[in-house]
């Protein structure tokens, strides 16, 4: 049962990702690494405590929210 229900799961990140279009990399161009993934999702989840943290996008130039900032990453459209 429970190797089923990670097969839909990711079959479902994997047509979300393909809808939106997006890809997580490093600041430096690189893949994300799963612990730096792990450490972004952990910060998004706490910057749901604290919504005017989400605020802080607004203000900077590349967009990007203070969990992006704190993890090293940026999410990009994926090149056609």
């Amino acid at each position: 049962m429970q190797f089923e229900h990670s097969q839909k799961a990711k079959s479902m990140i994997q047509r979300v990702k393909a809808f939106m279009d997006l890809e997580m990399r490093t600041m430096a161009g690189a893949p994300v690494e799963f612990l730096q993934a792990a450490v972004h999702a952990v910060l998004f989840y706490v910057s749901w405590l604290f919504p005017p943290i989400l605020f802080v996008s607004l203000f900077n130039n590349d967009k990007r929210c203070l969990h992006d900032m704190l993890a090293d990453v940026i999410v990009l459209r994926r090149a056609v």
